[in-house]
């Protein structure tokens, strides 16, 4: 069971929703309390914060990887995905996007399941950053938020 290869992107999260596929994202967003949704070629990231940054860890296994343990929760239990190709992008709902490396992910079907951490945290950072927008505090930018995300690919 061991980590073939693995990348760490950032990207803002504009308005809470990621998405990591390997063209256009074609999935629909998530309904609460629901924190991801996929569909054969892309996978929706519903974020906790929607102003701050997001972390989204991409691995790809040799075989099916051992259950994560706290802080990690488990966002989609494994799930199929038929991807057009090994191109992954990870991209919001604004059109910022950023290209994963090669991870030896290529065109074909793959399991795949969705895990995150701090999301309690990325929420109360959210309630305080919303609080202080209403008092008139415009300037408050967070940056790199306390979420972390992991999306794990096996054959």
């Amino acid at each position: 069971m061991a980590v073939v290869a693995a990348a760490e992107l950032v990207l803002d999260v504009a308005r809470g929703t990621l998405y990591v596929d390997a063209g256009a994202p074609t999935a629909a967003l998530p309904t609460p309390p629901r924190m991801a949704a996929h569909d054969d070629q892309s996978i929706v990231l519903a974020c906790a914060g929607d102003v701050m940054y997001a972390t989204v860890g991409i691995e790809s296994h040799d075989q099916a990887p051992a259950p994560l343990a706290d802080p990690w929760i488990t966002a989609l239990e494994k799930v199929v995905m038929n991807l057009p190709s090994g191109d992954l992008l990870l991209e919001n709902l604004d059109g910022g996007e950023v290209r994963y490396p090669d991870l030896g992910i290529t065109a074909g079907r793959w399991n795949v399941d969705v895990h995150v951490a701090g999301r309690e945290k990325a929420l109360a950072l959210q309630d305080q950053m919303d609080a202080e927008f209403e008092r008139g505090n415009l300037d408050l930018l967070p940056g790199l938020g306390p979420e972390r995300w992991l999306v794990r690919f096996w054959r």
